[in-house]
C-alpha cells in the first residue's frame, strides 16, 4: 500500500512538474525517521493570578451577567444575559417600565442588536415573550463577530413610541487570531 501511495506521488509530482507523468519512476518506498519517544517535561500548576478566567475583563467572564440600561424621554429598558460567545445563539431577559418603574398598559416590544459603524444587525430573528407585567424573555440572539454592538428596544404603549439603546462592546473569541 505504501509503495502504491508513494507510486502514485511521484508521478503527480513528475506531472506538476512538467515531466512525462509516463517516463516517471515511483519513488522507492522510504519509512519515514521514528523519532525516540521524549517524557514530558513536569508543568507547575499556574498561580491563581495567572489563569486565564483572571485575565479577561469581568464583563467577558462566563459567571458574570451583563446588564445594559436605557432610558427614555417616556419608558426604561433593561437588558440582563450571560456574556455571550462570537457566532452562538444566547438569550436575554428585559424588564420595560415607565419611567416611575411601573408597567405599561399593553405594550408592544421589538428588539434588536445592530453594529452602527458596519450598518448592519444580527442574522437572527429573536423570539420574545412577556413572561409578567414588566419583564420579557427573548431567544435566539446571535453576535457574529466582535465589536461595538447596539442593543436596540422599540417600545409603543397607549400610542407612543420610543427607541431605546444600549452600547455593548463583544469581546474577541479566546481562538480569534490563532
Amino acid at each position: 500500500m505504501k509503495r502504491t501511495y508513494l507510486a502514485v506521488w511521484a508521478i503527480a509530482s513528475a506531472t506538476a512538474c512538467g515531466k512525462d507523468a509516463a517516463k516517471a519512476e515511483p519513488a522507492p518506498a522510504v519509512a519515514p525517521p521514528v523519532a525516540a519517544p521524549v517524557a514530558p517535561a513536569p508543568v507547575a500548576p499556574l498561580p491563581v493570578a495567572a489563569s486565564p478566567a483572571a485575565a479577561l475583563p469581568a464583563a467577558a467572564t462566563a459567571s458574570q451577567a451583563v446588564e445594559l440600561t436605557a432610558t427614555g424621554e417616556h419608558y426604561a429598558v433593561k437588558w440582563q444575559f450571560a456574556p455571550p460567545k462570537v457566532g452562538e445563539l444566547f438569550a436575554v431577559d428585559l424588564t420595560l417600565t415607565d419611567l416611575a418603574g411601573k408597567p405599561l398598559a399593553s405594550p408592544t416590544l421589538k428588539i434588536d442588536a445592530t453594529m452602527p459603524a458596519h450598518g448592519h444587525g444580527m442574522m437572527t430573528d429573536p423570539e420574545l415573550k412577556q413572561t409578567g407585567p414588566t419583564r420579557w424573555h427573548a431567544e435566539g440572539l446571535k453576535l457574529h463577530m466582535h465589536g461595538a454592538w447596539q442593543f436596540e428596544a422599540r417600545v409603543e404603549s397607549a400610542g407612543v413610541k420610543e427607541r431605546l439603546t444600549a452600547a455593548y462592546e463583544q469581546a474577541p473569541a479566546a481562538t480569534d487570531g490563532l
